[in-house]
């Protein structure tokens, strides 16, 4: 078994909301605002993402190894005029992310 550490970075957008987080089609766990979840996966490739309120991350194959832990964060890319005009952009592809973090 390998594990995540997920940190989900502070934002005003979706602050209210929990971040579902899908590792191989199943939802597994949810993250709040400017938290961390750590999440135990068995070794090997996974495919993850995260999801709000209609909209997704880009999907991220990890790479579970034994006994490590995989560095991962999420949250709004919708900053500067974006984020004045967010209703435009809440529900475009990638108004999210999901990242490798060192």
């Amino acid at each position: 078994m390998g594990e995540i550490l997920l940190t989900r970075d502070y934002h005003e957008l979706y602050s209210s909301q929990e971040f579902k987080v899908i590792i191989d089609g199943k939802e597994v766990n949810n993250i709040k605002n400017n938290k961390r979840k750590v999440i135990t996966l068995p070794v090997g490739q996974h495919e993850m993402y995260i999801q709000v309120m209609g909209t997704k991350s880009s999907t991220k194959i990890v790479n579970i190894e034994p006994k490590k832990t995989l560095r991962l964060s999420c949250g709004s890319n919708l900053k500067g005029l974006k984020y004045i005009f967010h209703w435009l952009f809440a529900f475009s592809k990638d108004s999210i992310y999901l990242e490798e973090t060192v």
